[in-house]
């Protein structure tokens, strides 16, 4: 992987959003959205023809769209500390689910923007993503219930479900999120994670006349519509041109490539690719395509960028993650 080229890429995307930030004359907002296990080219953006991606596929259209974006580790919970503190697992020290907590020495990203005046909010739908593991560290608010039947310490004993933990479905997260805005002021931080295309998948009916067959493209498609009204919320709100929105994966599925069913076993481009879309509020970078290779461990340092860091290895990230 060119890992220096594809940092060109990204540090060219954060000078235009950070010259459209100061051409505005406010710090602009962000949204953090994970798209958990979703595989880049199940995407219509990603060039995916039996896919009903139509929220992120205008998204893709408004900003940028990274074609060669890979994670750090095939699993939730490490994924998703890399995207928030550009760090590798080695280096953040979560490797695996379920287990482990994030040092408190390690700087997130949620703190760095906090830590600038902005309103930080965070709404996750796994088990794994639990407050317990660290990352709620620097959120004002730390949205990770769980629905009644499912949650519980009995539900997260339970040897059944330990491959696939109690979730709570994208709608219901996407309601927690607008209910959050309602009487909200600028200038914010969110991050919302969606699980639902996450093993065992469930069919939505309502996308197979719209050509989406398999249930794990049904449920990616049901995300994108939860996507959708976030976006719709945004425009609402009179707030979608200052916001930067990314929309990144955490971790691909195998889907039964290389004999592997879901995830987490190998490293294999079906597991590690992902979707990678930075729409900012300027227009420097709307609809390009890159194809450069970048890692998700160089989203934070972005980011870190709109809250007016200067990017130095005692913030968020490190000179080796850096750009």
């Amino acid at each position: 992987m060119n890992v220096k080229n594809g940092a060109v890429g990204i540090a060219a995307l954060l000078l235009a959003l950070s010259l459209a930030g100061c051409g505005r004359g406010g710090r602009p907002n962000v949204l953090l959205i994970t798209l958990d296990t979703t595989r880049a080219d199940r995407l219509g953006c990603y060039g995916a023809t039996n896919a009903y991606t139509p929220n992120l596929d205008r998204l893709a259209k408004d900003g940028a769209v990274y074609e060669q974006a890979r994670t750090t580790c095939p699993l939730t919970l490490p994924a998703h500390a890399s995207l928030l503190t550009g760090l590798t697992p080695l280096r953040h020290g979560l490797r695996v689910n379920d287990a482990g907590k994030l040092p408190e020495a390690v700087a997130t990203l949620p703190g760095l923007f906090r830590s600038r005046g902005y309103a930080t909010a965070a709404f996750v739908s796994a088990a794994v993503l639990d407050g317990r593991y660290g990352l709620n560290r620097g959120f004002d608010h730390y949205d990770d219930r769980l629905p009644d039947e499912l949650f519980g310490e009995a539900a997260r004993q339970d040897p059944l479900r330990a491959a696939n933990p109690p979730e709570t479905g994208g709608d219901e997260t996407a309601n927690r999120v607008i209910q959050w805005f309602e009487g909200r002021r600028a200038p914010w931080f969110v991050w919302v994670h969606f699980y639902d295309a996450h093993a065992p998948y469930q069919p939505h009916a309502a996308f197979e006349g719209k050509g989406v067959l398999h249930p794990y493209d049904q449920e990616i498609a049901f995300v994108d519509e939860q996507v959708g009204r976030l976006v719709k919320m945004l425009k609402k709100r009179g707030e979608y041109r200052r916001t930067v929105v990314v929309a990144v994966g955490d971790h691909g599925e195998s889907l039964g490539e290389h004999g592997e069913l879901e995830h987490g076993m190998t490293l294999y481009e079906g597991a590690i690719r992902v979707p990678l879309i930075i729409k900012g509020g300027g227009r420097g970078m709307r609809g390009k395509r890159i194809s450069r290779p970048v890692s998700i461990t160089q989203v934070a340092p972005l980011l870190a960028a709109e809250a007016g860091s200067s990017w130095s290895a005692g913030e968020v990230g490190d000179r080796q993650s850096s750009l």
